[in-house]
């Protein structure tokens, strides 16, 4: 039987920025989930197994935005790592959900990428969030 790849469920607003992770993870091997706000995040995150891995921009359209997007998974599935995105240089004046990486946009895909294999081996690992 055939290993499952690791999938990253990709949450931004901005389809540009959304298909650019969707090509960069899957190019780096891993199955991509997407969604374009929380609430259909949450949706994806809630029937899905096997996410790995949570890459979320703060700001998107709708009540919840991706800080608190990303504090229910933190609450709810404390074993999956998240990457918080903004084209801000650091989150407003309210905190990442705990053990959250924040990436600030520009970003180098790369790095991105080295940071999920890096934040999805700790976690396989059982040594959960980093940070």
């Amino acid at each position: 039987m055939a290993e499952e790849k690791p999938c990253v469920l990709v949450v931004d607003d901005d389809f540009q920025i959304l298909s650019l992770l969707v090509d960069a993870f899957e190019e780096a091997g891993f199955d991509v989930a997407t969604a374009t706000n929380a609430i259909d995040a949450h949706t994806v995150l809630e029937g899905s197994g096997h996410v790995g891995l949570v890459v979320t921009d703060i700001k998107m359209p709708g009540r919840v935005d991706g800080l608190v997007f990303g504090q229910v998974v933190a609450d709810q599935h404390p074993g999956i790592p998240i990457i918080v995105i903004s084209g801000a240089s650091e989150p407003d004046d309210r905190e990442l959900p705990a053990g959250a990486t924040f990436v600030s946009k520009p970003f180098e895909l790369s790095a991105l990428l080295a940071e999920a294999r890096l934040l999805m081996d700790k976690a396989a690992e059982g040594g959960g969030r980093s940070r």
